[in-house]
């Protein structure tokens, strides 16, 4: 299955179902884009959604399973609503400056 199915699967099965639901509402799969274009990520990638900059929208946080920035962790703003997301162009999560990376990759 393509990354970019994995992705959209992941963000729509997240999205659908409240943080207190115990079950998941599953819906038609639909590619998930960002500053208009599909989101694609190289290699295996695990994405989450969290509110990253604590401004009420839910963010999409998909890590890099290989190539050049393998091990790094984007994360694309939502810039929508919290009931309509919509995501920004990605950068990659830093602390002190740095790129944050897991731990073994690279």
């Amino acid at each position: 299955m393509p990354l970019r199915v994995l992705v959209a699967l992941a963000v729509a099965l997240l999205v659908a179902a409240p943080a207190s639901a115990f079950h998941l509402n599953l819906g038609p799969e639909q590619i998930v884009e960002a500053a208009g274009l599909p989101i694609g990520v190289d290699g295996y990638s695990v994405p989450s959604l969290v509110d990253w900059n604590e401004d009420g929208r839910t963010d999409l946080m998909v890590g890099e399973g290989s190539g050049a920035f393998a091990g790094r962790v984007r994360i694309y703003y939502n810039i929508g609503t919290a009931s309509a997301p919509v995501f920004g162009n990605p950068s990659f999560v830093q602390a002190d400056g740095v790129d944050l990376t897991v731990a073994g990759s690279g």
